[in-house]
């Protein structure tokens, strides 16, 4: 018996045709074998998992550049900027994994920020591979092929993959499917056991099914359960998306009300019965029938409703700044055929809007002409989850897949859509653009009120998230339209939360989101007049914007200019922080004035009311100066002056070691003096305080370079006294 290929035996001879072949298991020849042409196979195995993507290499050194690691190639390098970068290994004792992202590129390297390493480093010999992009879309796809021992091979395609997760990029898996979560399924139906999932897919030819039939014939035989399970879908569709209850009439009129009208045939006082069933005539009625292979609903000239206790949900509603529930935008679906001509009515009966902001209920009347075929028709308004709902009909109609919902597209449709609407309080125009999907393309709006008016441009996305916008809005009641208008200008917002109260509002604002829908950029113009704690009246301007460009001559309170050649004129000013300068003179003093001590006082004033001294008085002076050695003072210079006819001796507390060069000093020429002995009669000392490395107190410099002579004192100390001769 002959079997094929690699696991084959047997031996199978040539064919009486052409270049028949000669198979067998093997082969000897004692002589010379001529052969024109040698091919030459064999079965390889590969463990583990295959990455086919864009780039790989294998790591032939790797170099500390820094904060990077640089990481050259065997080969040329393949990976670029912003690539994510993948090295997996098990060398049967540890598992090796790193997932970084590449930050500049060479032509046989790469660089890397360190950090982005957690537990493994780059090695010589390290396998990788290109997962994803955080930038490039082109470079975000993969093909992984699984063979590993967890007994689920497969080959999935990959898309999308632009951080370091695969979550939401599985777009096609071959093989077992075990462990896909797919909210497009039933959570008791999800992806298993060996097959295909896609996110499309297209077939040719004939499927088998395990009975041996193909599809076709199946889908043939078994026409009424296939058009059960359309039902089905349908059903669990309606169900899952609105809030009506057995929307798709699966069920019969379970869930629903209606009113029918019959004549039934009596011979004498008894019924008439025809084929099982009592003969009747129905007249006008709501009655579950078929149509075109469809389970539909007949409406003859009466209704079908649904009570609030019946429905499968209702929405969820937000509160206004006065306390109250706002209603939400629904809308209905539906899809139709109009046997005889007749008028749509949809509405909710017995509306409670108590705790509820006045508003106008969902109400739709419109005629419909007959059809030859299903037309879809949608209608909105507005809801607050109470009342009944009912839709009735004139004439004769059949409807199926009701869909009551809050849809974002539709309800900003509704909200949105092209409309003139006037009242005593109220002039609105509004005007939007739509696609053949009815998707907004672009949109303007103008509001105007007794208390506000509103220009506005490009407020939502057709799925309902801002986009870029831009306006102009004046009004007299700010809280009001700021309670509408929160995401516009909040910036302003937050100015002006802090105020009393806002009397009169104009501005100009403009903004732009991201791609998640954040407000990233945002710039606002706006003037105001609010009151202050006392309740009087002021006024303000407020500019907010990442570059402000000011051209001409800028003038504030006729003493504070800017001029046109970037220049500065002010009658005064007070700087906190560093003054950097290439030139300028000063015609006044500089510096903290000077601090005349009380007699007996010792005490330097604080820092922050400056370290400039005079000795005026004899006994002050006598009394000495005690440096401070606090911390605070580092980088402090301090001038003193003794205008007194007496000396005065500057000096360190008592109690610091001189020996100790951890303990704060006072230096002079590089060294180290236990005081200084200040002259009297306009005598100066200029010092700056320094924290030396290793030391936790201040110490002084003597800023003097030749007017100081070493002088000895009574008990030997030496120390710099004011040179008294010349």
């Amino acid at each position: 018996m002959y079997y094929r290929l690699w696991l084959g035996s047997g031996i199978r001879p040539p064919r009486t045709i052409p270049l028949g072949p000669l198979c067998l298991d093997k082969l000897t020849v004692r002589q010379t074998m001529t052969i024109m042409e040698l091919l030459i196979e064999k079965v390889r195995s590969v463990g583990g998992m295959i990455c086919v993507s864009a780039a790989n290499g294998r790591i032939k050194s790797v170099e500390d550049d820094g904060e990077y690691w640089k990481i050259s190639f065997e080969q040329d390098n393949e990976f670029e900027v912003h690539d994510l970068i993948r090295c997996q290994t098990w060398t049967g004792k540890n598992i090796k994994s790193y997932w970084v992202e590449a930050a500049e590129s060479g032509a046989d390297y790469v660089r890397v920020l360190k950090t982005e390493f957690e537990a493994s480093a780059p090695e010589n010999g390290d396998e990788c591979v290109l997962m994803g992009n955080t930038q490039n879309a082109k470079r975000q796809n993969l093909i992984l092929i699984s063979a590993t021992e967890d007994g689920q091979p497969r080959v999935d395609v990959m898309d999308g993959v632009k951080n370091k997760s695969f979550a939401n990029t599985l777009r096609a898996r071959l093989g077992n499917l075990d462990g896909i979560n797919d909210e497009a399924f039933p959570t008791d139906k999800q992806p298993k056991g060996n097959g295909l999932y896609s996110d499309n897919a297209f077939l040719k030819g004939t499927f088998l099914l395990s009975t041996g039939e193909d599809v076709k014939t199946k889908f043939e035989i078994e026409e009424g359960k296939v058009e059960s399970a359309l039902e089905g879908i349908r059903d669990d569709f309606t169900t899952e998306k609105g809030f009506l209850s057995n929307a798709a009439f699966a069920h019969g009129m379970d869930k629903w009300d209606t009113k029918n009208e019959a004549v039934f045939f009596l011979v004498g006082n008894r019924w008439v019965w025809a084929n099982g069933n009592v003969l009747s005539k129905k007249g006008d009625c709501a009655s579950v029938a078929k149509d075109e292979g469809r389970t539909v609903v007949v409406i003859r000239n009466k209704y079908i409703s649904q009570k609030k206790e019946n429905l499968r949900s209702i929405p969820t509603f937000t509160v206004n700044t006065n306390g109250e529930k706002q209603p939400v935008a629904v809308y209905l679906s539906f899809f139709y055929k109009c046997r005889k001509v007749g008028k749509l009515r949809v509405e909710f009966e017995n509306v409670d809007k108590t705790g509820f902001e006045d508003f106008n209920s969902f109400l739709v009347e419109e005629d419909l002409s007959t059809t030859e075929s299903y037309k879809q028709y949608t209608c909105n308004g507005l809801w607050n989850g109470t009342g009944d709902f009912k839709l009735s009909f004139t004439g004769e109609i059949c409807l199926y897949m009701l869909v009551l919902s809050t849809d974002k597209v539709e309800s900003l449709a509704y909200k949105y859509r092209t409309l003139l609407e006037q009242s005593e309080k109220l002039v609105k125009i509004a005007a939007q653009n739509f696609d053949k999907d009815g998707r907004v393309l672009e949109e303007s709006e103008i509001i105007t009120t007794a208390k506000y008016n509103e220009l506005t441009s490009e407020r939502f996305n057709d799925d309902g998230s801002l986009k870029n916008v831009a306006g102009l809005v004046t009004t007299t009641d700010w809280a009001a339209w700021q309670s509408t208008y929160t995401t516009d200008i909040s910036g302003l917002k937050t100015l002006l939360d802090q105020k009393m109260d806002v009397t009169a509002f104009a501005g100009m604002f403009a903004s732009a989101v991201d791609n998640d829908g954040n407000i990233v950029k945002q710039s606002d113009i706006a003037a105001f007049v609010t009151k202050d704690k006392y309740g009087k009246l002021e006024s303000g301007v407020h500019v907010g914007a990442d570059q402000i460009n000011l051209e001409g001559l800028v003038t504030a309170n006729k003493g504070f200019k800017i001029l046109e050649d970037g220049s500065m004129e002010a009658v005064g000013g007070k700087f906190s922080g560093e003054i950097n300068a290439v030139s300028g003179r000063f015609s006044g003093a500089i510096g903290a004035p000077y601090k005349t001590l009380s007699t007996g006082s010792t005490a330097f004033p604080s820092v922050n009311t400056g370290m400039n001294i005079m000795i005026a008085a004899a006994d002050r002076a006598t009394a000495g100066i005690m440096l401070p050695i606090y911390v605070e003072i580092d980088g402090v210079e301090c001038d003193l002056l003794n205008v007194s006819s007496s000396y005065t001796d500057i000096v360190i507390p008592i109690d610091v070691s001189y020996e100790d060069d951890t303990q704060p000093h006072i230096f002079y020429r590089n060294k180290k003096v236990t005081h200084v002995q200040l002259e009297g009669n306009c005598c100066r000392l200029r010092m700056k305080a320094f924290k030396k490395p290793g030391t936790e107190f201040c110490s002084w410099t003597i800023l003097n370079t030749s007017d100081f002579q070493l002088v000895q004192s009574g008990s030997g100390k030496t120390y710099f006294a004011k040179s008294i001769t010349e």
